[in-house]
């Protein structure tokens, strides 16, 4: 390798050929830096055979382009505004160097972000992958440190020094002789993070269950066996409700129209008031108001959670929900919350306006409720307020309650809502499903394409 500059790599392969041919001008985008190369006929050729060693072998090459690093794509908003549309192999051998990589389109997975290809390589080449918008533009996920991509500085790679650069790109000898390779786009690890679900119940007669990542919403939901009055996501336990409260579990990734492999549950712990799944528990509430947690696969025994509940909402890291107050204000509503694993010591806050709240949902940042006038609020999931004077109190009724910590949604009335790893999702009024990107504090409510008719019921499915 030498130390030319790896953000204008030249084209080898035919087909981009042709695609020169057909216009002089190309865009490519490494680290955000877009480029307009002029690509002369004489420049761009047929990609030359290399003479490799003695461990040449054809590779298999799997990436999933479906999670770029999210604070990759953060910085990088002009490219990944656009959809993106391919994925291309690139591989360097000697005496390649520098920029002059050979490039491969890589055929898509059919259902999957995933591409796949197969190059005859050897130990001694150089590989990663490219993404293409819908504009054309490219982003690598290698390169060296003049530029911003998202392997640098990755435990995958042994950067390589040349020309007083450092170049951090994939290479072929740490697969150890393997004849297939997968990763996730822009990451160390075979597999993109667990990702988060919509899954939606519609007013159907059978079979009502859809569900779709919530970063493909605009695309095809994806219809399952089973019919449900509420369903309940958690990692990848999955508990639905049927209209005889009789509560049903399978797995998220067994979805599936020609059957899901629901199974009844082992045991509950009484007539059914309302229910959710967590990352590890399901939360169980009585129409008495007593509720019970057991492991989300529903292994081992229901076990009695201190306090009392009307419903139950909980999230990554907190619990909340629904209960009531004492006394002379016996008559209003209150949300309560808990760090997990709940110990019957938590924080309540009154409701604002003196609304009755309905059904709230959580994220890791944020907690958002209905009300009984299907008004929509929000409030940070971490709670940490006032207690006798003193800042930092998790635990307790303040001596002082402070005022309401809940913000109005804007431009929104909805029969309820969940909270997705992106954006809070609504039903409104209308009967139809809208989402907003967290916090929504402009209230920039969308109506995703693809969806279903006559959706009545939405949950979120939890993500890392």
């Amino acid at each position: 390798m030498d130390a030319r500059d790896e953000r204008t790599p030249l084209v080898r392969d035919e087909d981009a050929t042709r695609r020169a041919r057909s216009s002089s001008t190309r865009s490519r985008v490494v680290g955000g830096l877009a480029i307009a190369a002029t690509i002369a006929l004489g420049v761009v050729g047929r990609a030359r055979r290399v003479a490799l060693g003695a461990n040449e072998r054809t590779v298999t090459f799997t990436v999933d382009a479906g999670c770029p690093p999210e604070e990759f794509r953060l910085r990088k908003p002009g490219f990944f505004e656009k959809s993106v549309v391919s994925v291309r192999l690139l591989t360097k051998c000697p005496p390649q160097v520098g920029g002059d990589w050979t490039f491969k389109d890589m055929r898509r997975i059919p259902a999957t972000k995933q591409y796949s290809t197969t190059a005859t390589v050897a130990d001694e080449c150089e590989y990663g992958f490219a993404l293409v918008n819908e504009d054309g533009d490219e982003m690598y996920d290698v390169g060296g440190d003049n530029v911003d991509v998202p392997l640098k500085g990755g435990e995958c790679i042994t950067p390589t020094p040349a020309g007083g650069n450092l170049y951090w790109n994939r290479r072929v000898s740490s697969l150890n002789g393997a004849n297939s390779v997968k990763w996730a786009w822009g990451h160390c690890q075979e597999e993109c993070p667990i990702l988060c679900k919509i899954i939606a119940l519609s007013d159907e007669d059978e079979n009502n269950v859809y569900s779709v990542l919530e970063r493909d919403k605009d695309e095809i939901w994806h219809r399952a066996e089973g019919k449900f009055k509420t369903v309940h996501a958690g990692y990848n336990d999955l508990w639905a409700v049927k209209e005889d409260d009789s509560v049903h579990i399978t797995t998220i990734d067994a979805l599936d129209i020609t059957g899901s492999s629901w199974r009844k549950a082992a045991a509950t712990p009484g007539a059914l008031k309302s229910i959710d799944v967590g990352l590890e528990e399901a939360y169980f509430v009585r129409t008495d108001n007593k509720y019970y947690a057991k492991p989300a696969n529903d292994l081992g025994s229901w076990r009695v959670m201190p306090g009392g509940l009307k419903h139950v909402a909980v999230g990554k890291e907190w619990l909340f929900g629904l209960t009531w107050s004492s006394g002379a204000a016996a008559t209003s509503n209150w949300v309560w919350a808990c760090e997990l694993p709940c110990t019957g010591r938590g924080i309540h806050t009154n409701f604002p306006e003196n609304r009755t709240p309905r059904q709230c949902e959580v994220s890791l940042e944020y907690v958002f409720c209905t009300s009984d006038t299907n008004k929509v609020y929000r409030t940070g999931a971490r709670l940490s307020w006032f207690k006798n004077g003193k800042d930092g109190a998790k635990w307790g009724w303040p001596t002082t309650r402070p005022a309401s910590v809940w913000e109005l949604v804007p431009n929104i009335e909805a029969k309820m809502v969940t909270v997705g790893d992106y954006n809070v999702w609504a039903i409104d009024t209308d009967g139809t499903l809208k989402f907003c990107a967290q916090p929504c504090a402009t209230g920039n409510w969308i109506k995703p394409t693809g969806v279903p008719k006559g959706i009545v019921y939405i949950d979120a499915s939890k993500y890392n």
